[in-house]
């Protein structure tokens, strides 16, 4: 965190007029929620949060040996249909998870206390005000966590460039290459074009992914990419895109855990197989990143969170291989 405290204030006070009508995410949905409107993401005036924990599961850079605080946020401004959150993306979750900002901000504390080794904001977008606002609140006693934004990568620019010198980390989904996949699964045609402007401009903000001597992500930017069946992720359009940013030091997670739940689209109705996943995974290795972590694809129903449970997550380690890649045999599954 770059910003001086006072420097911060003068953004809260953007952020909490971009609130009312609300243009926070690009729906641009104009919910005035300081008024006690709720947007389409469910969120209102107080933020939502479901779960704070020290997760052991994000990959190794980010979970370290201590966990990674995160703090999952109720709602979601992109509403995939087969969210492994559902559970608590959903507007209808939103209202009974609500807390003050000071509460919120007693939160940061709290996992800074615990030994984690940074603050990560899970689904923050529409919450951006209420979060900068406990940030300050939590800097002026004590707080001083690397932030990370791990987001669903539908962000726009303005809020990016607000969030500079706040966020240390970037850390968000590219879901979609193609239009009519956006479409089918999130109901936004606009999504490839939005996130390539969002990462672009992480990028700009932040730079390469950089770790300490331990190992330990300080600041950049790494994004993480989900593969789909059928190839509605646009896998390959994605990599040959994202390439120039993987030559200049940018971080990337390509993950395997689709895992539907009941009731899906056909299309997004199964898991991806090794057919469609390992020619992903040696794209990604020919191009020789710095930093790629490659999950294994029996982890598929692994990391499917029960917030209902005290235990949100089953397994805690992330079946990730290291960033060196070379070392992978692409005709077995990758393993730890």
């Amino acid at each position: 965190m770059r910003l001086k405290i006072e420097d911060i204030e003068k953004r809260l006070s953007t952020l909490y007029n971009l609130l009312d009508p609300c243009m926070l995410c690009p729906r641009k949905c104009g919910a005035k929620r300081l008024s006690g409107e709720t947007g389409l993401c469910g969120g209102g005036f107080y933020p939502s949060v479901s779960a704070c924990l020290a997760h052991h599961g994000e990959e190794p850079p980010f979970s370290g040996s201590k966990g990674s605080g995160t703090v999952f946020f109720t709602g979601c401004s992109l509403g995939c249909v087969f969210c492994q959150n559902y559970q608590i993306s959903r507007p209808q979750a939103v209202k009974s998870n609500e807390i003050s900002v000071e509460k919120l901000a007693t939160y940061f504390i709290e996992l800074q206390k615990s030994g984690c080794h940074n603050l990560n904001l899970v689904t923050p977008t529409h919450f951006s005000a209420q979060i900068v606002k406990a940030l300050i609140i939590a800097i002026s006693n004590g707080f001083s966590l690397p932030v990370i934004w791990n987001s669903s990568g539908y962000e726009s620019v303005e809020i990016i460039n607000l969030l500079d010198g706040i966020v240390d980390i970037w850390l968000p989904d590219f879901k979609y290459m193609d239009p009519k996949a956006a479409t089918l699964g999130s109901s936004a045609p606009d999504y490839p074009l939005v996130a390539q402007n969002a990462v672009s401009t992480m990028f700009t903000i932040s730079g390469p992914l950089v770790t300490d001597d331990d190992g330990i992500a300080v600041s950049g930017l790494c994004v993480r990419h989900l593969v789909l069946p059928e190839n509605l992720s646009g896998s390959f359009e994605f990599l040959e895109w994202y390439a120039p940013f993987l030559a200049d030091g940018a971080g990337i997670s390509l993950m395997s855990q689709f895992n539907p739940p009941a009731g899906m689209p056909q299309s997004f109705a199964r898991s991806v197989t090794s057919d469609e996943y390992y020619p992903v995974a040696f794209e990604l290795k020919c191009l020789n990143p710095e930093y790629a972590f490659i999950q294994d694809l029996t982890s598929t129903n692994v990391f499917n969170p029960d917030f209902e449970t005290t235990e949100v997550f089953d397994q805690a380690e992330f079946l990730l291989s290291n960033s060196d890649t070379k070392e992978v045999n692409l005709e077995k599954p990758f393993k730890k």
